[in-house]
């Protein structure tokens, strides 16, 4: 399943979607030997189903703003407090960080019948202060979940909307929908949408371009291998056309590192054009 990939995106790209295959296998495992632990010892229980998925940081584009910056309510503190425990002791050189913008919750609502509410990690959280009470301001959730108003914000607007008034909120304060009756019996909440600051923005693309410059790197080397000289204009439209189906490669973006794969001597120029050399 990796040798399609290895001659299309190069080395690096194939190498890093097998570390992600591996990881999710080794996830799977990790959740049965969890299981298999609560079973055995009470001090693991959660009490509810907990599915984690522990991926290497090398492997996938993770965001460490995205990390820790929620605290959660006890029933949820609870559950990752002993996996951490268990996920100690079973790999004791290793760290977990946590990525709650990642993650969702399957909550169970009993009105005249029983729903689900499949909510993100923030939105669970939220809802879950409604189990102490029927209203909250939005000060009050603002400092028990750690959030700032503008992200507390983000994570209500869902819960607000006039298709799902779970919540309504009013002059600073949020209280139980009473009248809300959902159709359905299991409800999807749509997450709020991550605003990425100019910054962000930036260091994304940057990571987003060093990904796709071994994509055209293996393209370049692919096409010069078999054709060992090529006009420079047909080399940047070939390369182009063969990048087509994973991502717009910009001409510019091409001669940048054809002008590479030269440094690195894997090319040489010729009156107009170009010719393998590696």
């Amino acid at each position: 399943m990796i040798s399609k990939p290895k001659v299309l995106a190069g080395v690096a790209f194939a190498n890093k979607l097998e570390g992600m295959f591996t990881d999710m296998k080794t996830s799977r495992y990790i959740i049965k030997q969890f299981n298999t632990k609560q079973s055995e010892d009470a001090k693991f229980q959660t009490g509810y189903e907990l599915i984690v998925q522990v991926l290497n940081s090398n492997h996938w584009p993770i965001q460490q703003q995205d990390a820790n910056q929620l605290q959660l309510t006890s029933e949820l503190r609870d559950g990752v407090e002993r996996f951490n425990s268990f996920y100690g002791g079973m790999m004791q050189n290793r760290r977990l960080q946590w990525i709650h913008l990642q993650g969702n919750v399957s909550l169970h609502l009993q009105l005249e019948r029983k729903h689900e509410l499949v909510v993100s990690t923030h939105q669970a959280c939220v809802l879950l202060q409604f189990n102490e009470g029927d209203s909250h301001a939005l000060a009050t959730l603002s400092e028990a979940l750690k959030l700032d108003a503008d992200d507390l914000q983000k994570v209500v607007e869902p819960l607000i909307a006039p298709k799902l008034p779970i919540l309504i909120c009013e002059k600073g304060v949020c209280r139980w929908n009473a009248d809300w009756v959902p159709d359905k019996l299991r409800i999807t909440v749509a997450s709020a949408v991550p605003r990425y600051t100019r910054r962000e923005s930036s260091e994304i693309k940057k990571v987003v371009d060093v990904d796709r410059s071994f994509q055209v790197d293996a393209a370049i080397v692919r096409v010069m291998k078999s054709r060992r000289t090529m006009l420079a204009a047909a080399l940047v439209a070939e390369v182009c056309a063969q990048l087509m189906s994973h991502f717009v490669a910009q001409p510019k973006f091409v001669k940048q590192r054809i002008d590479t794969l030269i440094e690195r001597e894997y090319l040489g120029r010729e009156k107009g054009g170009y010719t393998y050399r590696a």
